[in-house]
């Protein structure tokens, strides 16, 4: 029993120091040692545009980190365990500290903290069913998400294991509320308690104490969101939502610790809310809405359980701390049954009824007038949760001037209940290295011509990679799952695995959660089936090797709910891939071609492009009566033959085709083609021609090339037969003598065009120019001038009868260019592309794109003009454009001296090995100057690979010192390209002569000088 004192021991300002010593123990310990001290950056991060926490930067320490949890959950228990000691401290010395008394105060102590078994079973249970009572609503909700031991959802490893086998479990529902109840209620009610305080004053003051340590998370909200003008915004108003909260939790808690004086029902209700969280009627309405009326009945019934068991049940007896309500009234009627008469005795127990009747009727009232209380408050609870939610998706439409900014990796989703395009989030890396991703929603009016941007507080995170597919159901919806996001600098990933239902009607975005659903994964692809989105593919990249994928899931819109579809062993199915073409059908989705990685032990990672075409053939039975199937969906792959035709296109990537819903047909667009020339070297060739796949029956390639129109009165110009001309110049390197031939213009569809050579020989070389006829007048008709450049990742789009293609990835050499320009093509006529914005984007100019106007000075004659009504590929437009080129299309200028020698200059043989060594390391540092790599051939390089890569650069020296233009400008160039070349050609000779000595053949050097001329060689990762 504890020790009674005749007068309070302590004062009640005593009693305040005491608590705010407990207090700022508890919360100080974590700011006092530094592994339980949080760590920010300074940089201002703002939170995430679905109000969800910003992304980590590296060398932080959040509060969910394992180490910050186990150091906090040490010092707290520390912190409790000395705050246990001062109580005892100060209840012995009130003894007067003397050994005789040291039980007594243990008792006492342990008493007052409520370490007492409870007087009986009844006692033990009641109590701790009150939180379960006031939470009857939420209860029967996860009845209905079947959430309860046994049903379905319900699971050891995601309903038990995240509570007792995490350290964020030990410190939410154990530790956590173990060490706050024993400073909070236990210790600070003991210390008022021995200042003679009020039970209900010790009912209002230990909340407030416990809602006053909960305003230290307003300082690491600060910290984290940067120490802004913002970031101190959101920390307030989180900071007073959780104060409200805890408090309001705190007055429950110390009621059921003063009426029963045990500390174990104040904590089995802690531990109770903790699991259960902040209720959350609307979100909980908008899941089951055909449920709506019995959710909110069971809310009422639940707070109507709680105002009766918070009394009936809690234990009333003879404890420290709640003295039994009317014990000295008994002993006064035990007196006076003595000395009354039985009169006396009559009216006393009339009198005693007439009581008992009035207090009836004054709990009556009582009950009625809080019920009427109770029902008000509902009603302003279910209204300001209404607010929030509305504020939360409150959603702003802007006009913008044009399309989304320059981005890769978006989405185009045609609208499923309108005229309208929709593009979701992407990615654009600038020039300085930085990663930026998006998350904003455009859609583009083709009738007004016109974009607009829609934003909401809740909405998906910055993204690219993902997949969007369209459902006309319920006034037309967006799906959108999975994608990627990295730092700043790319220094961390992440993928994610959530799943947004974006409303095309209120264009407002909702997380649909499902227990099951499909891993993180970018490059994946959905397809709409009736009422099933069916998702397969993609790939995961942790930094270290990018993990490519085959699963195959299906999400049913009517039970929303994934469903993953297991094959067995022996049944075909497509390999794993990303970035392919995904297109749905009457019959089920086509799958076509794709993009993997093949890691082989001990040799690089190698693209592989895929050209393979599947059918997911699927069917859906229709339940018969009497017989409902279990699964009514059946799906199998069956692989589809390559046609044997010539429009079939070449195997490429980045080419995901787009879906022609009025002739089921897929249509292909753009794509790269990659080739491993060697371990360090890729030569990309990139496309922008058009295909058309048939997705009926086997399937097949069809001509989608542009009709020029036809005019009357051209005739066909005569073809002239070129004649070789002695050249004027030789190359003064017997071992890299060459020849060239032009390449010449045919204005005949059906002419193939001359390529440019390199021909070795032993004998000095000829060279052998091709009379090219003089190019026909350009005729501004011409429909192939209207072809967008060639790109992949092109992001297509096909509305009614019209493809519309925007943006997309250009390279050359070295840099990559994200694009911006938008174009139309009506599919139904194929008369020309509509250019709807041009590109902003300056492409860097390399050989091929030297004006000719100095040549054209030259050469005035005039040829008919070589047109027909066939569809031409003009070149400058449809030909493919590669990175890699061994020779450059216009021959070196002339020399004024045919047999001019230099005379090369000795050198010591071991200063030469010296000094190519030295070479060796500077020609592959990328971090020189442009000028310096332009202007220093490398090993394995002739003369002529030399001057075909930096032409341009020996035009602008000769500029510099001369006064010729054309020809004359070009063979100044050469000239000073050919003394520099001299000049370094010992030490490249030593070089090469190094390289033959490690095994390396005139092959593999020559492949090396094209790989180090153009740059570095590291992969795009678009490749993916």
């Amino acid at each position: 029993m504890p020790l009674a004192f005749s007068t309070p021991p302590i004062s009640i300002s005593q009693a305040h120091q005491l608590a705010g010593l407990f207090a700022s123990s508890y919360v100080g310990c974590l700011y006092l040692f530094k592994n339980a001290r949080l760590n920010f950056t300074a940089q201002p991060q703002p939170p995430t545009a679905n109000g969800g926490e910003r992304h980590r930067s590296q060398g932080e320490r959040w509060r969910d980190d394992p180490a910050v949890i186990r150091a906090r959950l040490l010092v707290v228990s520390i912190s409790s365990f000395l705050s246990c000691f001062t109580l005892f401290i100060v209840i012995w010395n009130i003894t007067g500290g003397l050994p005789a008394t040291l039980p007594d105060s243990i008792d006492s102590t342990l008493a007052r903290l409520g370490f007492i078994p409870p007087d009986s079973l009844r006692d033990a249970i009641l109590p701790c069913l009150i939180a379960p009572a006031l939470f009857l609503g939420p209860l029967y909700v996860q009845f209905l998400d079947r959430l309860f031991p046994l049903q379905k959802a319900w699971s050891i490893k995601y309903s038990v294991a995240p509570y007792v086998a995490t350290w964020v479990g030990w410190r939410n529902v154990i530790l956590g509320p173990v060490t706050e109840e024993i400073v909070f209620r236990a210790c600070v009610v003991a210390a008022y308690k021995l200042a003679g305080a009020s039970s209900m004053k010790m009912v209002f003051l230990s909340p407030l104490w416990f809602g006053l340590a909960h305003l230290h998370h307003a300082w690491d909200t600060y910290n984290r969101y940067g120490r802004t003008a913002s970031a101190l915004k959101l920390a307030a108003v989180r900071t007073l939502f959780q104060l409200g909260y805890t408090t309001l939790f705190g007055f429950h808690c110390a009621w059921l610790f003063l009426r029963t004086g045990s500390i174990v029902p104040p904590l089995v209700s802690h531990v109770f809310c903790n699991i259960m969280g902040v209720p959350m009627l609307g979100e909980e309405i908008r899941r089951h809405p055909n449920r709506k009326i019995t959710i909110i009945m069971f809310y009422m019934l639940g707070i109507a359980a709680y105002v009766y068991t918070i009394k009936n049940w809690t234990v009333v007896k003879d404890n420290l701390y709640w003295p039994a309500e009317g014990a000295h009234v008994k002993s006064i009627m035990a007196k006076k049954k003595a000395v009354v008469t039985k009169a006396a005795a009559k009216a006393a127990k009339k009198a005693k009824a007439e009581q008992k009747v009035a207090r009836k009727e004054t709990k009556k009232k009582s009950k009625t007038k809080d019920e009427e209380e109770d029902d008000q408050d509902l009603e302003g609870i279910l209204d300001r949760m209404r607010r929030d939610w509305e504020e939360a998706h409150k959603v702003t439409e802007e006009l913008v001037e044009g399309p989304p900014s320059r981005r890769a990796n978006a989405t185009f989703t045609p609208c499923p209940s309108g005229n309208f395009i929709w593009s979701i989030g992407g990615e654009y890396f600038s020039d300085d290295g930085k990663a930026h991703f998006y998350n904003d929603v455009f859609r583009y009016s083709p009738e007004k011509d016109e974009w607009r941007k829609f934003v909401s507080p809740t909405c998906p995170g910055p993204r690219s990679a993902h997949a969007v597919v369209a459902s006309p159901a319920s006034g037309g919806k967006l799906f959108l799952f999975g994608g990627e996001f990295s730092s700043l600098y790319q220094n961390s990933f992440h993928h994610y695995r959530d799943f947004w239902c974006f409303d095309i009607s209120t264009h407002m975005w909702d997380r649909i959660e499902t227990k099951v659903r499909p891993t993180a994964r970018s490059g994946h692809r959905m397809a709409m089936w009736k009422h099933y989105i069916v998702l397969f593919g993609g790939f995961y990249d942790p930094g270290i090797r990018t993990n490519y994928l085959n699963d195959l899931w299906i999400f049913d819109t009517q039970e929303y709910k994934w469903k993953q579809i297991e094959m067995r062993d022996n049944d075909r199915k497509p390999s794993p891939r990303s970035g392919f073409s995904f297109l749905s059908s009457t019959e089920g989705v086509l799958l076509h071609g794709g993009y993997c990685k093949e890691y082989v032990k001990g040799s690089r990672p190698v693209g592989v492009m895929l050209e393979d075409t599947w059918f997911l053939r699927m069917t859906l039975e229709t339940p018969t009566e009497g017989k409902a199937s279990a699964d009514p969906l059946t799906v199998k792959w069956e692989r589809r033959k390559r046609p044997s035709t010539a429009y079939a296109p070449s195997v490429r990537s980045g080419c995901t085709m787009a879906l022609w819903p009025a002739k089921n047909m897929g249509v292909l667009f753009g794509g790269v083609t990659d080739e491993d020339t060697s371990e360090e070297t890729m030569e990309s060739v990139f496309h922008n021609d058009l295909f058309g796949y048939q997705i009926t029956g086997n399937g097949r390639w069809v001509s989608m090339t542009l009709k020029r129109p036809k005019k009357k009165g051209q005739s066909r110009a005569k073809k002239q037969t070129p004649a070789p001309v002695k050249p004027t110049w030789q190359e003064v390197d017997e071992q890299n003598d060459f020849e060239y031939d032009y390449e010449r213009e045919e204005g005949d569809e059906d002419e193939d065009i001359n390529k440019d050579y390199v021909q070795k020989s032993s004998a000095p070389a000829t060279l052998v120019v091709s009379q090219p006829e003089p190019a026909p007048e350009t005729d501004p008709d011409d429909p192939n001038l209207t072809i967008p450049i060639p790109r992949y990742n092109a992001m297509l789009a096909v509305l009614r009868n019209t493809l519309y293609i925007y943006g997309g990835i250009f390279e050359r050499g070295a840099r990559e260019y994200t694009l911006d320009d938008f174009y139309a093509l009506p599919l139904d006529k194929l008369d020309r592309y509509i250019c709807l914005k041009g590109s902003g984007v300056d492409i860097l100019a390399d050989g091929n794109d030297e004006s000719s106007d100095e040549d054209d000075e030259d050469d005035e004659d005039d040829d008919e003009d070589d047109e027909d009504d066939s569809t031409l590929a003009a070149e400058s437009v449809m030909s493919p454009t590669s990175t890699v080129r061994a020779l450059d299309d216009e021959v070196p200028p002339e020399s004024e001296d045919d047999d001019f020698e230099l005379e090369k200059p000795v050198i010591d043989k071991d200063s030469l090995r010296t000094q190519a060594a030295a070479f060796m390391g500077v020609a592959k540092d990328t971090s020189r100057s442009v000028e310096d790599m332009l202007g220093t051939p490398l090993p394995g390089e002739t003369l002529a690979m030399f001057y075909a890569r930096s032409r341009e650069y020996w035009a602008g020296k000769a500029h510099g010192v001369s006064d010729n233009r054309g020809k004359l400008l070009r063979r100044d160039g050469f000239g000073m390209a050919s003394e520099r070349y001299e000049e370094y050609k010992p030490i490249l000779e030593e070089v090469e002569r190094i390289l033959a000595e490690a095994g390396l053949d005139e092959e593999e050097m020559r492949k090396g000088a094209a790989a180090g001329s153009s740059g570095p060689s590291t992969e795009s990762r678009n490749r993916r």
